[in-house]
């Protein structure tokens, strides 16, 4: 499974658990190449978005200050993540499968 994300089902899927998101249009939307981890940040938190042995995990960070919340979300529904066209299948290993008569 390798993950994919837009800035705006990355803000879509960040939305449902942070809810004094700023609008789309005031956070920055940032992409690592290695490993493929996607950000999205504003001004008073941000969101990381990666895979962790093979697990999608969404990281938090909301608040600025002395002491900022820090939240960890594994994202263990996978059919949410395909609704949101956040999966490419595209890049699995092929399984092998030896056929015997």
């Amino acid at each position: 499974m390798r993950l994919k994300a837009t800035k705006t089902n990355l803000y879509k899927l960040v939305s449902e658990y942070v809810c004094n998101l700023p609008k789309k249009k005031d956070c920055v939307f940032v992409v690592s190449s290695n490993p493929r981890s996607y950000y999205l940040d504003w001004d008073y938190g941000s969101a990381n978005l990666s895979a962790c042995a093979g697990q999608p995990l969404l990281f938090i960070k909301d608040g600025t200050g002395d002491e900022p919340k820090y939240y960890y979300h594994w994202l263990r529904l996978i059919p949410e993540l395909e609704e949101l066209d956040m999966i490419d299948y595209l890049h699995m290993p092929l399984q092998k499968y030896s056929v015997t008569a």
